[in-house]
């Protein structure tokens, strides 16, 4: 016979929580007279809005993350200690600011490809919106 933990012993019926009148009024609001389509998706407005934020952001992180792999790449002094520091060496190896430098603009092409998707939303989003 199989041995059972008491935490293992499933019950027949899931606990109920008890109704209060906030999450009842919640319920009666998610419960409107707009057909199921029209609740559940956002308006492509919105979706437009959001594409834009990100490939704004991601615009942003292109810009950041190449300036950085450039400034690593030259040894910019202010960049910060970001290397280990290896004993004899005051400044990073060529091998680290190489190795830092490459993958600053790996992930800058990243944040490229994450622009060129969502700019494609964008141009989807819109084309929907003045559709309608």
């Amino acid at each position: 016979m199989p041995h059972r933990s008491k935490l293992c012993v499933l019950s027949p019926t899931p606990p109920t929580t008890p109704q209060t009148p906030a999450r009842a009024a919640t319920r009666s609001l998610a419960r409107s007279s707009l057909p199921p389509r029209q609740r559940l998706s956002p308006s492509p407005e919105n979706k437009t809005t959001v594409c834009t934020f990100c490939a704004g952001l991601s615009a942003f992180g292109v810009v950041f993350m190449t300036g950085l792999g450039v400034l690593i790449r030259h040894n910019y002094q202010f960049i910060g200690e970001w290397y280990e520091a290896e004993p004899g060496h005051g400044a990073p190896t060529g091998e680290q600011r190489d190795a830092a430098s490459s993958n600053c603009f790996l992930v800058a092409g990243i944040y490229l490809g994450w622009v060129a998707f969502a700019t494609g939303c964008v141009c989807v989003q819109s084309g929907r919106a003045k559709s309608r």
